[in-house]
C-alpha cells in the first residue's frame, strides 16, 4: 500500500524510521513551514488492545517535558483515523557515530564527558517527573549539527516484534539492568545502569560482557562482573572509568541514587567530588523499589517445595497472610530462583463470577511452553483431547485437534475437562517438574476450586511401588490465602478436604521485624542506616505489614513529611540518616506530635489541588477498584470526549493515580490503599448508584462486540 502524501497539515517527505508501534517520517508543517519528525501509529497497533491509549500516553508524557537535552513534542492528533505525533526533527547522528568523528584519546574523552553530562541532565529531568526511559541505548541518543545532545524515543510502550533484540522484557538486551531480568522492579537506576553500559562501550569500543546470544546477555547482566575499563583502554580518564563501573553495579542500591548524583562524578574532571552539586531540579518524591526482605526462611521453604517436586516428592503448601503481607512478592522471588529447573504455572483470580478464571493463565502458560517445545514432544504433552479446553484457553486448544463436547451434559463435560487438564499437567511434569501456583484462592470461583482439588488428589497421591513420600509425578502446588469471615465458607470445603487427605501444609506470614522495616526504608530512600526513631514510627503505624510500610513511606513523601533536598532526606525537617540524627529528634516523636503526624500523612484528597472534573472522574475509577485495567479506562473515555485524558493526566501528574505500562497491559493504580478508601468514603449512596450506572453503560458499549467471548 502506498504511503499517504500528507496527514492533516503535515506533508510527508520521506520515511526515516520505524518501530513496532509506528513509522517516523521527515515531514513539513504546512502551517508554519517547520520541519518535523512525524510519528504515525500503525493500523495493527491501533487495533490492538490499548494501542491508541498507549500512543496518547506517550504524547502526554513527552508533552510535559521541557528540557534542552530532550526531543521536543509539538503536536498530536487523529486525522482520518490515523494517529500521529509531531516532534522536533533531529538532523544529526546517534552518539556512537558522533564520537567516531573525534580522534581517539583526549579529544574523544572530553566529548564523552560533555555528552554524558547532557544525558545525565536529561535523565534527571525525566526521573524527577516519575518517567523511566527503559530503553536507553546509543540509537536513542542523538547529537545534532550544533552538537546538542538529545534524548529521544520514549515509545517504550510500543508493541515489540524483533525477537532477536527484545522479548516480553521491555528494553534492549545489551543495555538491560539486572533487576529488569530478575525482579522487574524498575526505577531510574535501571536507566543509569543502561548508561553505564553505553559509557563502557563508548570508552572501550566493547561491551562489558558478551551480548550474543540474547539469553547469554541476560545471564551476564545478572551474574558476570564487567571487565575493567582501564584494562581495555588504559588511557581512559579515571573519573569516566569510575563512573562506568559505579553505574554497572548489579545491586541498584550500590549505584548512584540519581542522575544528579552520577553527574557529581563529572563536575570536576580531576577527581570524583566529595560533595554533591546543587540540584537544578528537586526530586522530593523519588523513592526506589524496596528490596525483598524478612522472608528468607519462608523463601527457602518454598524453594524446598520446588526441589521436592523435582525429586518426585510432591507437596501442597497453603501460604496464608493478610492483605499487604507480601505473598505475591514472595512468590515472585521464588519463581525467579527456580525457573531454570522448574516449570512455574501461575493462576490469579480476577473475576469470581467467571468460570475457571484462575485456570486460564495457567493453560495459556502451558501453551507458551508447548509452542517452544519440539512438535513431537508437545503433541505427547497435550494429548488427543486438548481441544476440550477451548472454552477456557483458546490459545492452548488451537495447538491440537478440535474436540466437540457439546453432546455431553454439564457434569460429564466438567469431568472430561478436568481429566484433560490434569492429564496435560501430569505429562508436562514428566518432562520437567512443575510447580502450580494459584494466588488468592479466597477470590477463586467454585469450578476452579474443584479443579484444584481434583488435581491435588490425582497428582499428589503416593506413587504405587514408590518409596515413602514419592508421588505419581514431580509436581507441587502452592496456594495463597487471606483468611476472613467472608472466605471461610467459599474455600473451607477445599481446605478441609486437603487436610483430611493429609495433602496440605500451612505457612503463615508474620509481620516484619524492626531490622526488616529498616531495610525497606533504606532501599526505598537510599539511606544505608535510617534512624531508629523513624523505624519505630513506621512500625507503630504499620504493625510491620510490608505493604503498609511501603504505602506509609509514600504517604510521608506525598504529604511532604519526608522530603529530599540536595541529595539528603529529612523527616519533618530532621535528617533520617542515623549518622546525622541528633538526640533532639526524640522530641519530635512525643505522643502529641506523633498523633498529628499520622493525621498529616493520611492520604486524603484535601492534599491534592484537583479540579472538580478530575475528582468526579477519580470517584468513578475508585468504584472499579484499587487497580483498574487500561481497557476499562478506555471504555470510560469513549463517553467523555477529549477532556477525559486531560483529567487522567491531572490525576497522574499529582500522584493520585500511578500509570503502569508493560508490553502486555496498561493499568492505573491508586497511589495508596488509604487514598482509595478515602475516595470511596466520599461517595454518597445516590452518587454511587449514578456512577455505577455510568460505568455499566460505558463497559457494555465498549465490550459489546466481545460479549459472547466474555460470557
Amino acid at each position: 500500500m502506498n504511503k499517504p502524501k500528507s496527514i492533516g497539515r503535515y506533508r510527508l517527505v520521506e520515511r526515516v524510521g520505524s518501530g513496532g508501534m509506528g513509522v517516523v517520517y521527515d515531514a513539513r508543517d504546512t502551517r508554519t513551514n517547520q520541519r518535523v519528525a512525524l510519528k504515525v501509529l500503525l493500523p495493527h497497533a491501533a487495533e490492538a488492545n490499548q494501542g491508541l491509549l498507549r500512543f496518547k500516553r506517550e504524547f502526554r508524557a513527552l508533552a510535559r517535558l521541557r528540557h534542552k537535552n530532550i526531543v521536543r513534542v509539538f503536536d498530536a492528533g487523529l486525522e482520518d483515523n490515523v494517529a500521529f505525533i509531531a516532534m522536533e526533527f533531529i538532523q544529526g547522528t546517534n552518539i556512537r557515530a558522533h564520537l567516531e568523528q573525534f580522534a581517539k584519546g583526549k579529544p574523544r574523552f572530553e566529548e564523552i564527558v560533555r555528552c554524558t553530562k547532557a544525558i545525565l541532565q536529561a535523565l534527571s529531568h525525566i526521573h524527577a517527573r516519575r518517567i523511566v526511559h527503559r530503553d536507553l541505548k546509543p540509537e536513542n541518543i542523538m547529537v545534532n549539527q550544533n552538537g546538542d545532545v538529545k534524548l529521544m524515543d520514549f515509545g517504550v510502550a510500543r508493541v515489540r516484534h524483533n525477537s532477536h533484540e527484545e522479548s516480553g522484557l521491555i528494553g534492549t538486551f545489551a543495555y538491560m539492568a539486572p533487576e529488569v531480568v530478575t525482579t522487574s522492579d524498575i526505577d531510574g537506576r535501571s536507566d543509569l545502569y543502561a548508561l553505564g553500559v553505553i559509557l563502557f562501550e563508548l570508552l572501550t569500543d566493547k561491551f562489558p560482557f558478551p551480548v550474543e546470544p540474547p539469553a547469554a546477555a541476560l545471564h551476564h547482566h545478572v551474574n558476570t562482573p564487567p571487565q575493567l575499563v582501564r584494562h581495555l583502554e588504559p588511557k581512559a580518564p579515571a573519573e569516566l572509568a569510575g563512573l562506568a563501573h559505579a553505574l554497572l553495579e548489579k545491586d541498584p542500591i550500590e549505584r548512584p541514587r540519581t542522575a544528579t548524583d552520577a553527574l557529581a562524578w563529572l563536575t570536576d574532571t580531576r577527581s570524583r567530588p566529595t560533595s554533591l552539586p546543587d540540584q537544578s531540579v528537586e526530586m522530593p518524591g523519588l523513592l526506589f523499589v524496596p528490596r525483598f526482605v524478612g522472608r528468607e526462611n519462608v523463601l527457602d521453604e518454598l524453594q524446598g517445595v520446588a526441589s521436592d517436586a523435582s525429586a518426585g516428592r510432591g507437596r501442597l503448601i497453603v501460604l496464608e497472610g493478610s492483605n499487604g503481607m507480601g505473598k505475591t512478592r514472595l512468590l515472585t522471588e521464588m519463581r525467579l530462583r527456580i525457573r531454570r529447573r522448574t516449570h512455574v504455572l501461575v493462576g490469579t483470580a480476577h473475576d469470581k463470577a467467571q468460570a475457571y478464571d484462575a485456570i486460564e493463565p495457567i493453560l495459556d502458560g502451558i501453551a507458551t511452553i508447548a509452542s517452544q517445545t519440539q512438535p513431537d514432544v508437545a503433541a505427547k504433552i497435550l494429548g488427543p483431547d486438548v481441544g476440550v479446553v477451548r472454552s477456557i484457553s483458546p490459545r492452548l486448544a488451537s495447538l491440537g485437534s478440535k474436540q466437540d463436547v457439546s453432546h455431553l451434559e454439564g457434569r460429564q463435560r466438567k469431568i472430561r475437562l478436568h481429566k484433560t487438564i490434569i492429564g496435560i499437567i501430569g505429562r508436562l511434569a514428566l518432562t520437567r517438574s512443575v510447580v502450580l501456583v494459584v494466588e488468592d484462592i479466597h477470590n477463586v470461583d467454585s469450578l476452579s476450586l474443584e479443579l484444584i482439588w481434583d488435581t491435588a488428589r490425582t497428582l499428589l497421591t503416593d506413587r504405587p511401588g514408590g518409596v515413602s513420600g514419592e508421588t505419581v509425578c514431580p509436581f507441587s502446588i502452592i496456594l495463597t490465602y487471606e483468611k476472613s469471615e467472608k472466605t471461610k465458607n467459599a474455600v473451607g470445603v477445599l481446605l478441609r478436604r486437603l487436610k483430611r487427605k493429609k495433602l496440605m501444609e500451612r505457612i503463615k506470614l508474620n509481620p516484619l521485624a524492626p531490622d526488616d522495616v529498616s531495610e525497606i526504608i533504606s532501599t526505598m530512600t537510599g539511606v544505608k542506616e535510617p534512624s531508629n526513631l523513624l523505624v519505630q514510627q513506621v512500625l507503630q503505624e504499620t504493625s510491620g505489614v510490608p505493604g503498609l510500610v511501603q504505602e506509609t513511606i509514600h504517604d510521608y513523601v506525598r504529604s511532604q513529611t519526608l522530603v529530599r533536598t540536595r541529595g539528603k532526606w529529612s523527616f519533618n525537617g530532621e535528617p533520617i540518616d542515623a549518622k546525622e540524627t541528633d538526640s533532639s529528634v526524640k522530641s519530635f516523636f512525643s505522643n502529641d506530635t506523633t498523633e498529628s503526624s499520622v493525621k498529616r500523612v493520611r492520604a486524603d484528597l484535601a492534599q491534592f489541588d484537583l479540579t472538580e472534573e478530575a475528582i468526579s472522574l477519580l470517584k468513578t475509577i475508585a468504584l472499579l477498584g484499587f487497580m483498574v485495567p487500561g481497557s476499562y479506562v478506555t471504555a470510560l473515555s469513549e463517553t467523555r470526549g477529549d477532556a477525559f485524558f486531560d483529567w487522567m493526566d491531572e490525576l497522574v501528574r499529582h500522584g493520585v493515580l500511578v500509570e503502569e505500562l508493560d508490553e502486555h497491559s496498561l493499568r492505573y493504580t491508586f497511589s495508596s490503599r488509604t487514598l482509595h478508601s478515602s475516595v470511596l468514603r466520599r461517595l454518597g449512596a445516590a452518587e454511587k448508584t449514578k456512577k455505577h450506572g455510568e460505568i455499566a453503560l460505558a463497559l457494555e458499549s465498549y465490550f459489546w462486540s466481545d460479549r459472547i467471548t466474555i460470557a
